[in-house]
C-alpha cells in the first residue's frame, strides 16, 4: 500500500525494529544510500544520519538530511567512536 508508514519516508520499519530489538534510536547511527533513508531515519528520530555516496557518486549535490556525506564505509568509524 502506497500510504504504508512501512514505506520509506515513513518511519515504521525502523520504529518496528528498535521496539523488536530493543534500540535507543536518539543514540543510534543509519548508514543509508538515499535520501529516503535519510527522511526515514529523521521521522523515526535516529540520532546520528549518515548518507552513503560512493566516490563516483560523491560529486551528486543534492539537498540533505544527513548529519553527514560518507564517500567509504571505512568513514563511518569515526562516527561510531
Amino acid at each position: 500500500e502506497m500510504d504504508s508508514p512501512f514505506r520509506k519516508p515513513g518511519p515504521g520499519m525502523i520504529l518496528q525494529a528498535a521496539d523488536e530489538f530493543d534500540v535507543d534510536l536518539d543514540k543510534s547511527v543509519l548508514v543509508g544510500d538515499r535520501e529516503s533513508d535519510m527522511q526515514a531515519a529523521l521521522n523515526a528520530g535516529v540520532g546520528c544520519r549518515l548518507l552513503y555516496r560512493p566516490v563516483q557518486y560523491s560529486e551528486v549535490s543534492a539537498p540533505t538530511v544527513a548529519h553527514a556525506t560518507i564517500t567509504r564505509l571505512v568513514d563511518l568509524e569515526r562516527f561510531l567512536l
